[in-house]
């Protein structure tokens, strides 16, 4: 068996790798290789069962959030609707008043506690800190600059196992009893698995472009960064 894979980036490359020998023609396939084709087949099966799991799971946590977001909206609409009442019956509320005043003494506290580590902030490490924070606040800088930029590939628009099952369907185009061959080396119950993957896969790229489009509308209306990993990088 193959070492436990935990990055969606090893999960692609190997999907990759193995259907591109898969999709070797026979005559070009040195023997050495052909001899393996059948652990190659199974654990092509495998992996790309692997990456449904995960694209399926992450796909779940970005419908759960964006059902989180749009119920705190609501709900934040309700209760501004109800300040606004409030608000137009001419009264002042006194559990308002306490909350002003706690704000009031939170900012002094902070004030004091800024004042007492002024020694600390004007050192060295304070801008080490700063420039710390700056990446941190950068919502794109784990994609983009930390260690997913030695990544980047021309591979990251193709949708993997998409570009499994049409290696596939063009192999057994050509060649309809040597594919047929290449499925047997699988075991009925991860053929059948592996079948789904590939009947699916078409339906799972159009459900996470969904909700790419949703979790991008979210990021402009709220101006942060509310999506999390799919697809290119696991939303």
């Amino acid at each position: 068996m193959l070492p436990t894979l935990k990055h969606d980036f090893e999960l692609r490359r190997l999907i990759f790798g193995l259907s591109a020998i898969v999709g070797t023609p026979p005559g070009a396939m040195p023997a050495a290789i052909a001899e393996k084709l059948p652990f190659v087949m199974r654990e092509l099966a495998s992996v790309c069962g692997k990456m449904r799991e995960e694209r399926l799971k992450v796909l779940k946590d970005n419908e759960e959030h964006l059902a989180e977001e749009a119920k705190k909206r609501a709900g934040k609409g309700a209760k501004e609707e109800e300040e606004e009442e409030d608000e137009g019956d001419g009264f002042v509320d006194d559990d308002e008043d306490e909350e002003e005043e706690d704000n009031e003494q939170a900012v002094m506290n902070k004030l004091r506690k800024f004042r007492e580590k002024g020694a600390v902030l004007e050192g060295g490490k304070a801008d080490e800190e700063d420039e710390d924070d700056d990446d941190e606040d950068d919502s794109d800088y784990e994609y983009t600059g930390g260690e997913m930029a030695i990544y980047d590939s021309a591979l990251d628009d193709v949708d993997e196992l998409l570009f499994v099952r049409e290696a596939l369907e063009k192999l057994n185009a050509a060649d309809a009893a040597y594919t047929s061959q290449l499925l047997s080396a699988i075991d009925s119950e991860k053929l059948i698995a592996f079948n789904e993957t590939m009947r699916t896969a078409q339906e799972l790229k159009d459900r996470e472009e969904v909700i790419r489009k949703q979790c991008d509308e979210l990021d402009e209306q709220t101006g942060g960064n509310m999506r999390k990993k799919i697809g290119d990088d696991l939303f």
